[in-house]
């Protein structure tokens, strides 16, 4: 089209580019007086049916995304041209200027930061994509503009969505146009094998394309090269290319991508993007020696320095001069780096517990730690080395603390309270602990506290083991419910500890022990002193210090951030972190990420309907068209209740209090069941469809979890926890609200559901010493029968009652035949598929149809590594500047 062509309000000011899907050109709306991007089907695509499908797919499918790094659909529409046949159907697109990635590439490779940075923005604008359920399908050089901005990402006339799954004309195949000479016309070199092979292509196939993309960006080469078709797919299916030598964590990336398998192959684009981020850190550890790492980490330590660690060395050179002024201490800039788990291993963090301490002298990490399914032991991690200890006599150790002297540690395990020397010997027994769950510890000057994160007072012990006795005890006059998260400041005779509220509120409380406390600061999280003046704390999701004078209780100035993005729990108040008294900091971000998908029961997965995300909770609403969900906010750590609608796409925010809401259920009447932590520990709530709410069992010391509702609406059954620390089924009717045990024993029993008529319930229980699934009248549970003959947990019912499905640690998933008419009669389990270890499910639906919807786990916040930051006082000094 020439200059001066009007489509509609549209006038052309000059064409831009041509491809197989389309014409661009420069355009100006005259309406809003500004420039936009038109793209029209040339004339000779107009009649052809399946290139003008894909182009008014590309429409509706631009349309549905929003963000930053898509290119944005302005407007949609049609003109009659003068002497044209038929009406010109045109995309009004956002404008960029900038150059293309294949044109960049012209000139060879991009810089390491560019490729991390690009990279990221690329993953980003996919993770966006697939949550939508849009596959892109075409992801290549020549579809990504490099802008001042940053990333955009264009042409989605190829891709693929749920909705249109059916359409014959978005078969993968139909992207790779060879023609009679043997040449590509379209994008082989970025295709995964599946799409060479003709089967579906979904999320992860963009996964592959943005492999071979970050592989040309980083060496200016192509992944695939070939002087033919065929020369390119065989290479696909059966090459791997050489590395990516200018890095070697991104080469890790990148072939983690590249996988031919698309199961073996990282699952998500957001997990890409979380593994970006740590490139340079990671290659900064990978390229130092083990015993040359600290120097070359801290260039300002001394090099002479022999029999020392340097990590210790820059901390105590810090300590000496920040103990002199805070001028000292900011003359050497903060340094962070990471810490990577081992392979195939994990740090036991949680909500209710800690999984790391560094040492007093800031020179070693001790981890709660293990591989594969095996149990945590404690191991030592030098700072300065990557050699990882183990422990001896500390299996299922849980929270370790360390002495002041760094000779020994404290940790619980077996219900009891230990300690350990370091320079050998076995763990020696202190004392029974009062609760076994979530407990945590701090040592101070000769004595211990420990406590739990549900526990109403905090104990004391000799160092050498005896009776615990109470030292500070929940004060209702303040508000208190728990007092979780005792930690000692150097002198070993005062404390901090959390002064945990209701409604999710509290105070770090500064304590000594003779029992007295005050109030020190309105913030839920634990906190840590640091000398000679800091109070370290968590602010939702983000680490801060700032300046304190313990005698006074005075603060100075504001708080300034040493971390954002750190693992923050809001019910529990738990910041994961952890200071030593020398400069050094290490915390812990990145939550679990799970993605939900819905298989057929050959285990073959027919969609992705949500993408990596902070998701946990899943369940189904009784019509089988919507999901609720639990969704982590990363900015302020906070949980709320998600709905999912499968059919239309999108999702809705139910909540929005500052409390955490999981776990919930829609009963007959409309009204949702689920939990909050509005007054003390989750407890369960009714909201009717009016918006009222109460909770069902207002005065509970126990938290309340996983409900689920009779069909006919009148009973609610949900988990409790006990003094003991394990789980009981209580049964609540409604709408009278009066409870009774529906099973109680010294047993963990959780995951009950309901059979469809309403007269039995299926549950979860360890009685026999490991999680089986049994099934019992409702009306008496000690008739319960077991289900499964193998360890299994998760018991669903078919919507006919007829069947019963639990899923084995292993991920196997069993089909079990049932019929509840007297006598019960329970036939043999059935495997229907097994997808392993990745179908270790969070949590799992089962449809009126027949399909599975599940969460399943793309990155475990336990396999992140750890990260440190040296000399973090720097910050407070070049705020105060």
């Amino acid at each position: 089209m020439k200059p001066g062509t009007r489509l509609n309000a549209y006038e052309i000011v000059g064409f831009l580019g041509a491809g197989g899907m389309g014409e661009v050109y420069r355009a100006t709306d005259t309406r809003l007086d500004r420039t936009v991007a038109i793209k029209i089907l040339p004339d000779t695509g107009a009649g052809d049916p399946d290139r003008r499908m894909r182009f008014e797919r590309e429409g509706r499918v631009v349309a549905s995304l929003s963000h930053p790094h898509i290119c944005a659909l302005h407007d949609v529409g049609s003109a009659h041209l003068r002497g044209a046949p038929a009406p010109v159907d045109f995309l009004v697109m956002e404008y960029l200027e900038g150059e293309t990635l294949a044109k960049r590439l012209a000139r060879g490779a991009l810089p390491l930061d560019e490729v991390v940075r690009f990279g990221r923005e690329i993953a980003s604008a996919l993770e966006a994509a697939h949550r939508q359920r849009v596959v892109h399908r075409d992801l290549k050089p020549g579809n990504v503009m490099l802008t001042r901005s940053g990333v955009k990402l264009l042409d989605f006339g190829l891709a693929k969505t749920r909705l249109l799954e059916s359409e014959t004309a978005l078969r993968s195949t139909a992207t790779v146009n060879v023609s009679a000479a043997g040449m590509v016309l379209g994008t082989l070199p970025y295709m995964a094998p599946e799409q060479i092979e003709g089967r579906d292509a979904d999320a992860r196939s963009d996964i592959f394309a943005f492999g071979a993309l970050l592989y040309e960006m980083a060496t200016g080469r192509r992944a695939f090269p070939g002087e033919s078709a065929a020369g390119i797919a065989a290479a696909i299916l059966a090459c791997d290319p050489p590395a990516a030598a200018m890095s070697p964590s991104l080469d890790r990336i990148i072939r983690g991508c590249l996988r031919r398998d698309p199961e073996d192959r990282w699952q998500s684009a957001q997990d890409v993007a979380l593994q970006l981020r740590d490139v340079p850190e990671r290659d900064r550890l990978m390229a130092l020696p083990p015993a040359s790492a600290p120097a070359r980490l801290l260039p300002w330590i001394v090099a002479g320095v022999a029999g020392t660690l340097a990590v210790a060395a820059i901390a105590y050179a810090w300590y000496a001069r920040g103990a002199a002024g805070p001028d000292a201490a900011g003359s050497s800039p903060p340094l962070r780096f990471i810490v990577p788990s081992p392979p195939d291993g994990y740090v036991a963090t949680s909500v209710e517990r800690t999984g790391f301490a560094i040492s007093p002298d800031g020179t070693r990490i001790a981890m709660s730690s293990g591989i594969g399914d095996g149990p945590p032991s404690i191991r030592i991690r030098p700072l300065s080395s990557e050699l990882v200890t183990v422990v001896p006599g500390t299996e299922g150790a849980r929270s370790m603390f360390w002495s002041p002297d760094g000779r020994s540690l404290g940790f619980f395990a077996d219900g009891k309270l230990k300690r350990v020397e370091l320079a050998g010997g076995t763990p020696v027994t202190l004392c029974d602990a009062p609760q076994s769950i979530g407990l945590t510890g701090t040592w101070g000057d000769g004595q211990i506290l420990f406590t739990s994160v549900q526990a109403e007072r905090i104990m004391r012990v000799p160092a050498d083991g005896g009776a615990p006795v109470e030292v500070l005890h929940a004060d209702p006059a303040k508000g208190e419910l728990r007092t979780p998260w005792p930690a000692f400041l150097p002198d070993g005779r005062r404390f901090l500890y959390l002064s945990s509220r209701a409604g999710d509120t509290g105070a770090v409380m500064l304590a000594s022990l003779d029992g007295s406390s005050r109030e020190l600061l309105a913030v839920r999280s634990n906190a840590q002193y640091v000398a000679p003046g800091f109070l370290i704390y968590g602010q939702e999701a983000v680490l801060v210090a700032r300046r304190f004078d313990a005698d006074t209780g005075r603060f100075t100035g504001e708080p300034v951030a040493i971390a954002e993005s750190v693992n923050h729990n809001v019910a529990t108040g738990l910041t994961h972190f952890t200071a030593s008294q020398t400069g050094v900091v290490v915390y812990h971000s990145g939550p679990d990420l799970t993605r939900i998908v819905s298989f057929d029961r050959t285990g073959r997965e027919l969609a992705q309907v949500s993408g990596a995300a902070p998701t946990r909770g899943l369940r189904l609403s009784p019509d089988g068209q919507a999901l609720y969900v639990d969704r982590i906010d990363l900015k302020t750590s906070r949980v709320d209740l998600w709905k999912l609608d499968l059919d239309r796409g999108g999702d809705t925010r139910v909540t929005t209090e500052p409390a955490a809401a999981i776990d919930a259920v829609v009963a007959p009447d409309g009204a949702l069941i689920f939990a909050a932590t509005r007054s003390g520990p989750p407890r369960i709530l009714r909201r009717t469809p009016s918006g009222a709410e109460e909770f069902l069992v207002p005065n509970v010391a126990g938290l309340q979890f996983a409900p689920d509702v009779s069909p006919d609406g009148r009973w609610v059954l949900y988990s409790q926890r006990t003094q003991r620390g394990n789980f009981d089924l209580i049964a609540i009717s409604l709408p009278d609200r009066g409870t009774t045990a529906f099973r109680q024993s010294d047993a963990d029993e959780s995951s009950a559901r309901f059979s469809p008529d309403g007269k039995f319930v299926a549950f979860t229980s360890d009685l026999g010493g490991r999680p089986d699934v049994y099934v019992a009248p409702f009306a008496d549970s000690s008739a319960m029968r077991i289900v499964s003959t193998t360890a299994c947990a998760q018991a669903h019912w078919n919507a006919a009652g007829t069947e019963l499905f639990c899923v084995s640690p292993d991920g196997t998933v069993y089909a079990v035949p049932i019929d509840t008419a007297p006598p019960l009669r329970i036939g043999r389990p059935r495997a229907l598929f097994s997808r392993g270890r990745r179908l270790r499910w969070v949590a799992y639906e089962v449809t009126p149809d027949g399909r599975f919807i599940a969460l399943e786990p793309v990155s475990f916040a336990a396999n992140q590594p750890l990260r440190v930051v040296v000399n973090w006082p720097a910050l407070l000094f070049n705020a105060s500047r």
